[in-house]
């Protein structure tokens, strides 16, 4: 199994704390994260009326000597290095802020690793370090706007604060900007749960306004930064 690394900027801290990103790919992976290696080893693939089913274990049983591989790197590279992992499908991300575990990585799974994410520069991995919540970017959102402020994840019990913001947005449109779907949310047009929405400010006065009016709706906020500001 061959895959073309993409080698990509870190434009932000991955989950505020982690500098960089590897991403392994391979059918199967993401049983190996859940059962373990025991069971990738010892499962025997019996046909079965379950679809899904017959297709996990196929990944498993076409894919075995490429999972224990992986499982062994992995054992010995991550025992002594601070990481944090995620499994989506068929990949694995690692997270962490040591350089060496990515290259060692990256050597001990070649043709695995499809993705490599790593500050530019000393300039962006200094500047990362310290701001974890501020985005690296070559051009401003939307022409101009430095600040992504998003909503807390969950059921909203009552739309007074959130319709008293739309109406004060919409008097600074060009300083404010809510996009569509997020307003279906806010003014009560679509399911009562937030789940990853967001909104811009243009400045931070704006910013601060809109943090005053939402209050505890709101989850974290993002600040862009030009990658020439840096410098």
């Amino acid at each position: 199994m061959q895959h073309k690394i993409k080698h990509l900027f870190t434009k932000k801290l991955f989950y505020k704390k982690w500098l960089y990103k590897v991403v392994i790919s391979c059918p199967g992976i993401g049983q190996l994260r859940r059962r373990g290696l025991s069971y990738i080893t010892a499962v025997d693939h019996k046909r079965s009326s379950n679809i899904y089913l017959n297709s996990i274990l196929d990944d498993i049983t076409n894919h075995r000597k490429d999972l224990i591989l992986i499982s062994e790197i992995l054992e010995k590279e991550l025992a002594s290095a601070d990481h944090q992992v995620r499994v989506e499908g068929s990949t694995c991300a690692i997270f962490t802020n040591s350089k060496l575990l990515i290259s060692n990585i990256e050597k001990g799974l070649k043709g695995f690793v499809t993705e490599i994410h790593l500050p530019e520069s000393l300039e962006s991995e200094l500047f990362l370090s310290g701001n974890k919540n501020k985005v690296i970017c070559t051009q401003l959102p939307l022409e101009g706007y430095r600040y992504k402020i998003y909503l807390k994840n969950g059921d909203i019990r009552s739309y007074d604060n959130l319709q008293k913001f739309v109406s004060w947005a919409d008097k600074f449109k060009d300083r404010i900007h809510i996009p569509i779907g997020t307003r279906r949310v806010l003014v009560g047009l679509t399911h009562p749960y937030i789940y990853g929405q967001y909104f811009y400010a243009k400045d931070q006065k704006m910013a601060s306004m809109a943090l005053m009016i939402m209050g505890d709706h709101l989850n974290k906020t993002e600040e862009y930064v030009l990658k020439s500001e840096l410098i």
